[in-house]
């Protein structure tokens, strides 16, 4: 496969020429409940049917040490997905003491190259490579930003309608570090979900190795909290501005031993506070 910096802005021109019209318009009053969803490797919430041009969320970083028994990754993300392309916008942790590193990592799980493309990875600001994330800022892969535990940082996903351009932000008010990129998308393109929550894998199916061997999980004897969300916020294309209780589909999503809803649940989110703008996830037994 040819990498070109221009790769990813010709997939996104391709794929979303023919976006569906906007599902931002006033929908029914109240928040309305889905439920429950299992994932191979996240814990959080879910919302979808509408379009999101934004979604922010603040996070206040645990001791990645503290699950070095349970897990080996740890993730702490805000995602936009499309029909083909996941946007993701983390802050990563291994289960030992150090600082949190971010990334946004952008992947389209048509692309079957997995030398070049591993896992459907098709962007990341962690890899200093002209063709993966093209611009990105040295900041981004030269492990000058840190983020220590304890620090809560702000993060965003920002899709501008008139430039076409997806924006990724990350703030540390303590550390006074700021994290900004764009990546040049496309006219048109339909943010149609919005995550945000605790990751555990190598990428939204959990492929974490060419033969997509699952992430390892050995449960707590009690529920262990992992972290803290709070300022949780979306915004449609149309402009209606909320937590995650609005008159579009919002549900907890669970990490489940076999990526399935009805799995056994190995992470959770804990219920909505805040009218729907704050939520802790826990790891469980």
């Amino acid at each position: 496969m040819t990498s070109t910096p221009g790769r990813i802005a010709a997939l996104f021109a391709a794929l979303s020429a023919a976006a569906a019209v906007s599902l931002a318009a006033a929908g029914p009053a109240g928040a309305v409940t889905a439920p429950a969803i299992g994932t191979p490797e996240e814990a959080g919430y879910a919302a979808w049917d509408a379009q999101f041009r934004y979604v922010q969320a603040s996070v206040t970083l645990p001791d990645a040490n503290d699950f070095a028994s349970e897990i080996g990754n740890l993730e702490f993300s805000v995602q936009l997905r499309s029909r083909h392309f996941v946007a993701v916008l983390g802050l990563s942790g291994i289960a030992e003491p150090g600082d949190y590193h971010a990334a946004v990592d952008v992947f389209d799980p048509a692309v079957q190259d997995r030398d070049v493309y591993p896992n459907g990875l098709v962007c990341s600001t962690a890899i200093n490579t002209a063709s993966l994330c093209p611009k990105t800022p040295a900041d981004w892969h030269n492990g000058s930003a840190k983020f220590a535990p304890g620090d809560t940082v702000f993060l965003s996903i920002f899709y501008d309608q008139s430039t076409h351009g997806t924006m990724f932000l990350v703030k540390d008010p303590t550390a006074d570090v700021v994290l900004r990129y764009t990546l040049a998308s496309a006219k048109g393109i339909s943010w149609k979900r919005a995550r945000i929550g605790a990751e555990f894998g190598c990428s939204p199916w959990a492929s974490c190795s060419e033969s997509s061997s699952p992430t390892g999980y050995t449960p707590p004897g009690s529920p262990v909290r992992l972290a803290k969300f709070t300022g949780v916020q979306l915004t449609t294309y149309g402009g209606h501005r909320t937590g995650l209780r609005s008159w579009w589909d919002h549900a907890k999503a669970y990490w489940t031993a076999n990526g399935q809803t009805g799995g056994t649940i190995n992470a959770e989110p804990h219920r909505l506070l805040d009218t729907g703008t704050a939520f802790s996830t826990y790891l469980e037994p």
